[in-house]
């Protein structure tokens, strides 16, 4: 922030320098005492929060060379309040757009740095600027209600009734009374409940004028009265002198200009011997329009005469026109016309002068505003090119810290990623290794039991064979048997029936060799049926007689039917298996 005070410094508090450089060679003198005795930016703020009122440009000093040690100290807060109190010091030398510029200085600093307390005053004050010279009521409205709204926050109940009341002013302006009497209210609430009487009484007076708007006199007068009952406690002469003006308008309004008269004196008593000319001016023309109801034409215009004066001398110009207008308005009934011709154009003059003021005032606001704004830009485009370089530095810096982590951890990664992989390379050769082994071993074992069973299965068959071929040549010799004499039939029979009792276990055997087929060759048959579902019961049997390498002639006799029943079996097997001609059908059922 130390750059931007500097530029802020530069581009608007020169023409606080220029006003330093005018002063009086005793005036410059006596600050720089007063300066070389505390070179503490915070005493010498509040030394010029306490002269501002007796001595505006002696405070204007000591505030600058507060601001100056301020941002040397890189003090943003004091820094901050020293530019809210040159606010409050150039409101009070009329000097409202240099106000301004530094109300906006001290908001901008505690906005960034989120100093509260402050920013509640600050919004307050600057909302009073615009609605005292009546710039922008709807912006003095909403730095108000900024005000209340961080008042509500932090509850400073105080500083919300603060809020409220200022509120309602605008709505009393804008003439919205229902809304404005419903904010001061809520004002006069928060003040009864923490026993601000300096308040409660600015809020009654503030009611007092909403009930005298709408024409509720009597109500009006009471509350007048309370709080200028208040203020009598208090010794405050000034707000006195406003209650009791505000008792003799009440009256003048009801036509009652002795009466109202006796007000108006006591409050321009109060006020008499204080350099507040415009409230004085202001006083003596609602006296001289009492004597005006009362036909007092001459002690009217004597005394708008002297308010005249007054006016000019506070260089008040509305008060000066208001002055004219009673002044006008009085010689116009006491048929002065080329008096009043004459005062007439003096008040188009000075009509015509505020229309211009206010267009300046306008115009300067507008242009103040924009060359803070861009100020603001300026100094943000630069804070932030400066943060951009130190980011991009320290960045670049990272960078290369990155780099080389980045580097160590590829290089470290890397080296284990390799080991562990060449370990479990090893292992899982190792592990291949003995997988194959045990493969080959259990392939072996399978191959070997396999080979022993097929050899156990093809004895078996063709065990059942040559039983199958005894059991034909039985056949053949009972056939026999017939043709021999009687003598050798009871020898055959004899033979053949010893022979019948050695084969009578044909039958069992023949289903032991068909379940024995079943059990070994389990996965084949799956095989068998997953490729060739249509395969009959007895195709299948056929399958496994041919897998285990039996002749045609072997597999007839097994299964006690003709070699050329087996062949036929054979060859509408081949086209059910899909064989060429020069396919082995054996060797084809022993890769399935």
């Amino acid at each position: 922030m130390g750059f931007k005070f500097n530029y802020i410094i530069i581009l608007l508090l020169l023409p606080l320098w220029t006003i330093a450089s005018k002063e009086k060679p005793q005036d410059i003198e006596t600050t720089s005492i007063n300066i070389k005795l505390n070179n503490n930016p915070s005493d010498l703020i509040s030394l010029a929060e306490n002269t501002k009122n007796k001595d505006p440009k002696k405070a204007i000093l000591y505030c600058k060379k507060g601001i100056t040690l301020a941002n040397k100290n890189k003090s943003e807060n004091e820094y901050a309040r020293g530019s809210r109190i040159l606010g409050e010091i150039y409101t009070s030398l009329n000097q409202v757009q240099t106000a301004i510029n530094f109300y906006l200085i001290s908001i901008k600093i505690n906005e960034e740095n989120k100093n509260e307390n402050e920013l509640i005053i600050t919004y307050n004050q600057l909302g009073e600027l615009y609605y005292n010279n009546k710039y922008d009521l709807d912006l003095a409205l909403n730095y108000f209600k900024k005000s209340l709204r961080i008042a509500r926050k932090l509850d400073k109940l105080k500083d919300i009734a603060n809020a409220y009341n200022n509120i309602s002013k605008i709505y009393f302006q804008n003439k919205n009374l229902t809304t404005a009497e419903a904010y001061c209210n809520k004002s006069l609430s928060i003040r009864q409940e923490i026993n601000d009487s300096i308040g409660i009484a600015s809020s009654l007076n503030n009611l007092g004028e909403i009930e005298a708007r709408k024409k509720h006199f009597d109500h009006a007068l009471e509350l007048y009265n309370s709080s200028l009952e208040i203020h009598k406690r208090h010794n405050l002469n000034s707000r006195e002198s406003t209650n009791l003006r505000n008792i003799g308008v009440l009256y003048l309004k009801k036509k009652q200009s002795r009466i109202s008269r006796t007000f108006f004196d006591q409050s321009l008593t109060l006020i008499k011997n204080t350099n507040l000319l415009s409230k004085q001016a202001e006083i003596l023309t609602y006296i001289s329009e009492s004597y005006f109801l009362e036909k007092k034409y001459n002690k009217a215009k004597q005394t708008i005469s002297n308010a005249i004066q007054l006016a000019r001398k506070s260089k008040n110009l509305v008060i000066i026109l208001e002055t004219l207008k009673t002044k006008e308005k009085i010689e116009e009934t006491t048929e002065n016309y080329p008096q009043a011709l004459l005062i007439q154009k003096n008040i188009q003059s000075i009509s015509d002068s505020l229309n211009l003021m206010e267009k300046s005032k306008q115009i300067d606001e507008i242009q103040a505003r924009f060359a803070f704004i861009e100020k603001q830009k300026e100094l943000t485009i630069k804070e932030k090119e400066n943060s951009l370089l130190k980011r991009n530095q320290s960045i670049a810096r990272y960078k290369q810290l990155f780099l080389v982590i980045a580097i160590i951890i590829i290089v470290v990664c890397t080296t284990l990623i390799i080991l562990r992989l060449k370990r479990r390379n090893t292992t899982n050769k190792r592990l291949i290794q003995k997988k194959e082994a045990l493969h080959k071993t259990q392939q072996s074992i399978m191959e070997s039991e396999l080979e022993k069973k097929n050899k156990d299965l093809t004895e078996f068959a063709l065990h059942i064979a040559q039983k199958n071929n005894f059991l034909n040549q039985i056949q053949k010799d009972i056939k026999e048997l017939k043709k021999c004499i009687e003598s050798e039939k009871e020898n055959k029979i004899k033979n053949i029936n010893n022979s019948l009792s050695i084969h009578l276990q044909i039958n069992n055997e023949l289903q032991v060799l068909e379940e024995k087929i079943n059990a070994v060759h389990e996965a084949f048959f799956k095989k068998l049926h997953t490729k060739f579902p249509d395969l009959t019961k007895k195709e299948k049997q056929l399958c496994a007689f041919l897998r285990l390498d039996l002749s045609t002639k072997e597999i007839a006799s097994l299964k006690g039917t003709s070699i050329k029943s087996v062949e036929m079996g054979r060859y509408r097997l081949r086209k059910k298996l899909q064989l060429e001609t020069n396919d082995n059908i054996s060797d084809f059922l022993k890769s399935i």
